[in-house]
């Protein structure tokens, strides 16, 4: 899905709000910048040469990715994840997919909502620095910039 987030290099995870009683996901994020000078990097004892900082700053835009009627969710860090062929559709911050393992498993596994919504259930992807949120909703997502930075 092309969105507001695209126009950023980076994105973080601010918060994530589910309300039980009218099934809205609200999900927060914070743009990610990369510092302007390069820095030794380090994992474990083990150089890796120089690299670039990402963080995010006060000066970061906040933008809300907002879904109305959500049947399932996950989060999962990221580092865990990774791109799976089987997936089809575009590849973004927020992704939209037509086949995905999550989807299958969420219809597997709760079979009266494939029976109910099946032309209308649909699995949404946000990708974030640390995190990955699944989505699986009836009706694509909101995005806003409710913080335009300083």
């Amino acid at each position: 899905m092309q969105t507001v987030l695209e126009s950023g290099r980076t994105w973080y995870l601010g918060a994530l709000l589910y309300n039980g009683c009218t099934g809205e996901l609200q999900i927060d994020l914070l743009e990610g910048f990369r510092a302007e000078e390069p820095e030794d990097c380090e994992v474990c004892g083990v150089s890796l040469g120089k690299g670039y900082r990402l963080s995010w700053t006060e000066s970061s835009r906040r933008v809300r990715v907002a879904f109305a009627e959500v049947c399932a969710y996950q989060l999962i860090d990221e580092s865990y994840t990774s791109l799976d062929e089987y997936e089809q559709g575009e590849r973004h911050f927020l992704s939209a997919f037509t086949r995905s393992r999550f989807r299958d498993f969420v219809c597997e596994h709760h079979p009266i909502l494939p029976a109910v919504k099946e032309d209308e259930i649909q699995h949404y992807r946000l990708w974030t620095e640390g995190e990955v949120v699944d989505v699986i909703a009836t009706k694509p997502p909101e995005v806003t910039v409710i913080a335009d930075g300083k």
